[in-house]
């Protein structure tokens, strides 16, 4: 890591964001945009993409920054399906670190990966970070991580390497307090004839440029699960993290040693005070949208659980499930929102935002216990269906990228729960993914998952709420 990059969490840097309205070549013909009318309409007018990717409105417009099969650096091929993705200020560059949400060489996710079609091992021409190398004469696990350096002021492509590989569908993940992105496996594969070694982890990668060559740091501490992603809140120095499961617990990590997870520590699980209720509304309603309760948290043993059991120990202890947690973001106010994919009667999606204790994982908290609120929750795919990959925007609203059946949208959800579409992605059996902005705010980066593009979409962005 250099001394001269800033460390910066995801809180932070959403505090420096703003938005300059500069544009730069693109599809849609510039035309003046008004952010408070486009805010009052449900459905505001979309400009159709003649490259039919990605449906924006009047003003905005979008770059290829990079794509599945190009030549990185390094040598190797950009892996495809880009998925949790945050962007790094390093002095006047950004570095996007982006998950490849890739399997194994033999299931169905093993689309082409950093080794084109023959999936040679990358460790017999280069050698690099690899978690597991597969077993002798087999294939690696395809998933990864890529960095992409840009330009901060023109948004150009100066660079690309891969930053890990040999891991497991690396979906979501998060920026940690120390300048470097934590990329999370959503799988819990042993150790078998194909895969050398155990899969259900938290990997850290320092956000450098050029990344690191050596391994990335395994943060087992964490605990093993199907783990979709982070938030590492410095006020407090805990650690969030979502389980993609349909009754995964919302976990939190408190290490012995401030800002190193590394040392060891505590993980738990949230529960409610005073009563055991099931919130994801499925079967019955048992929380209203705008509803909040007390929470406390339950500490959970055996975290790297051999028999991937950790949820049902955690239940049994009276945590809370969730209906397949994903995306996850820290707001300026410390808030942490967080989306239940197939929560809610529809079974289309909720998102919670949980409000830290002022003495949030120190013996005072029971003075003044967190709170857990049902912010929004679907009741039909017009709305919303199945929030994924979130952050929240500079001027406060939440952007929700989603993985449903049909054509997706990138929807903004207003502080008073108002919904508008701000994105179209036509492309069936695909979802968008990765939405983030850029440190000075007037970029979105995002992620087409089954074109394997990242883009840059740049506009007319308020740059604070109102």
């Amino acid at each position: 890591m250099k001394r001269s990059q800033n460390k910066i969490s995801r809180r932070e840097a959403i505090r420096t964001l703003g938005a300059t309205g500069a544009a730069f070549l693109g599809l849609a013909s510039v035309v003046q945009c008004d952010w408070r009318l486009l805010r009052q309409q449900s459905d505001p007018l979309l400009q159709r993409d003649p490259a039919g990717r990605l449906d924006l409105p009047p003003g905005f417009r979008y770059r290829i920054l990079a794509s599945a099969g190009d030549a990185m650096d390094d040598g190797c091929l950009r892996p495809n399906n880009p998925d949790g993705m945050f962007a790094f200020p390093l002095e006047n560059k950004i570095l996007l670190m982006c998950n490849h949400e890739l399997g194994r060489s033999s299931d169905w996710m093993a689309r082409p990966g950093a080794f084109g079609s023959n999936n040679r091992l990358w460790r017999e021409s280069v050698g690099a970070p690899c978690y597991d190398p597969g077993q002798v004469n087999g294939k690696a696990p395809l998933g990864a991580v890529t960095a992409l350096l840009l330009d901060a002021a023109s948004l150009q492509p100066l660079g690309s390497r891969l930053a890990l590989y040999g891991t497991l569908r690396n979906c979501g993940g998060g920026a940690s307090i120390r300048q470097s992105w934590i990329s999370c496996e959503e799988a819990v594969d042993r150790s078998d004839a194909e895969l050398a070694r155990d899969h259900g982890y938290a990997f850290e990668i320092s956000a450098s440029w050029p990344p690191p060559s050596g391994p990335a740091r395994r943060l087992e501490q964490l605990g093993r699960f199907h783990r979709e992603a982070i938030v590492w809140d410095q006020s407090s120095d805990a650690i969030y993290q979502t389980e993609d499961r349909e009754d995964g617990l919302w976990y939190r990590f408190l290490a012995t040693r401030r800002g190193q997870p590394e040392s060891g520590g505590r993980l738990q699980a949230l529960a409610l005070v005073g009563e055991d209720r099931d919130l994801r509304n499925q079967e019955r309603i048992q929380i209203a949208v705008g509803e909040e309760r007390t929470v406390r948290w339950i500490e959970l043993q055996d975290v790297e659980a051999p028999q991937d059991d950790l949820r049902h120990r955690g239940r049994r202890k009276g945590a809370l499930a969730f209906a397949r947690g994903e995306g996850m973001w820290q707001a300026q106010d410390r808030s942490i929102y967080f989306s239940a994919t197939s929560g809610g009667p529809r079974r289309i999606g909720q998102i919670w935002r949980y409000r830290p204790s002022p003495y949030e994982g120190i013996s005072r908290e029971r003075e003044a216990p967190a709170r857990l609120q049902l912010f929004y929750e679907s009741q039909d795919e017009s709305q919303l269906d199945s929030p994924d990959n979130l952050c929240v925007a500079p001027w406060g609203d939440l952007l929700v990228c989603e993985d449903g059946g049909g054509i997706q949208w990138l929807r903004s959800i207003a502080p008073d729960g108002s919904v508008r579409n701000l994105a179209r992605y036509p492309t069936l059996f695909s979802e968008l993914a990765g939405a983030c902005f850029s440190p000075d705010g007037r970029a979105l980066f995002l992620n087409l998952y089954r074109e394997g593009l990242t883009i840059a979409i740049e506009g007319p962005f308020p740059s604070a709420a109102g």
